[in-house]
């Protein structure tokens, strides 16, 4: 196993694992709504690309340019779009548009865990970029959505916040 693919599985498989972290923290931190909101995008983000994976079935890199890796995969032709890197997207842009200091550092991780998905050769850079637009698409249209709900609310009593 070579020094590209443990980084890129300590970045990409690690960097998920922490941003999945965000979720019970917040919850202990009694951002109950943002909680309830992350949750919501980060379940979103995985329908819609897996969705997409079954339109577009595109092999993966190492398939495509010939390559042995270190592990295997049930799933060949599930390239496109990066569902950990949506996931990531998702989870990051949720938690940075309602607490932009940590927002940020989610956001890095995010960045890196698509990193790890290419240096793992799962993903080609589009397929990335396009789940990483996915997931950051979904938080923002979904905050929305749950702003509109919290108007709706504020005559009666608002349980999450």
């Amino acid at each position: 196993m070579t020094l590209s693919w443990w980084l890129g599985e300590i970045f990409s498989n690690g960097g998920l694992f922490i941003l999945l972290m965000f979720i019970p923290l917040l919850w202990l931190e009694r951002e109950k709504r943002l909680t309830i909101k992350t949750v919501v995008v980060l379940f979103a983000a995985f329908l819609v690309t897996e969705a997409i994976k079954r339109i577009f079935p595109v092999e993966r890199p190492f398939v495509d340019l010939n390559v042995t890796v270190p592990f295997s995969f049930v799933k060949l032709n599930d390239s496109f779009p990066s569902g950990h890197t949506a996931m990531a997207f998702a989870i990051a842009t949720s938690v940075w548009l309602a607490k932009h200091r940590l927002g940020i550092v989610a956001l890095f991780i995010a960045l890196i865990v698509g990193i790890g998905r290419v240096l793992l050769l799962v993903h080609f850079p589009i397929d990335v970029i396009v789940g990483g637009s996915i997931g950051a698409v979904i938080a923002l249209l979904l905050s929305e959505v749950f702003k509109t709900r919290k108007r709706r609310l504020r005559g009666g009593e608002d349980r999450l916040k």
